[in-house]
């Protein structure tokens, strides 16, 4: 099984058919996936967390910081977009603490991360 891969629509709709049905073993022997992201994903899919039609894969894009301009400090990360409330692909510059997404655009912070900072 591979370490960290991104679910696709197909396997999410297959969890998603199956949530009820089966036990979280039997889709994980399915899927090629452990049973902990089999449990981690369908808590996300309860919370309304989706795997969006236009970001599972983006495959052009630069990796270049939209405000450093630097492309060696820059780490490719899944993160949570509460703005569409999915998860997405992006980028995150360890230099200048920010994540953008594969067309350079930032991905803000929302008011809760905003008051923990």
């Amino acid at each position: 099984m591979d370490r960290s891969r991104r679910w696709t629509k197909e396997e999410e709709s297959f969890l998603i058919k199956n949530m009820g049905i089966m036990k979280e073993k039997e889709i994980a022997e399915k899927l090629d996936r452990t049973v902990n992201a089999i449990a981690v994903r369908k808590k996300l899919i309860r919370k309304g967390v989706r795997v969006a039609d236009d970001i599972v894969i983006e495959d052009e894009g630069d990796s270049t910081c939209p405000c450093c301009n630097s492309d060696k400090t820059v780490n490719e990360i899944t993160t949570y977009d509460p703005y569409r409330n999915n998860t997405i692909q992006a980028y995150y510059c360890v230099k200048c603490g920010i994540e953008f997404r594969r067309n350079r655009t930032i991905i803000p912070y929302t008011e809760n991360e905003v008051e923990g900072l």
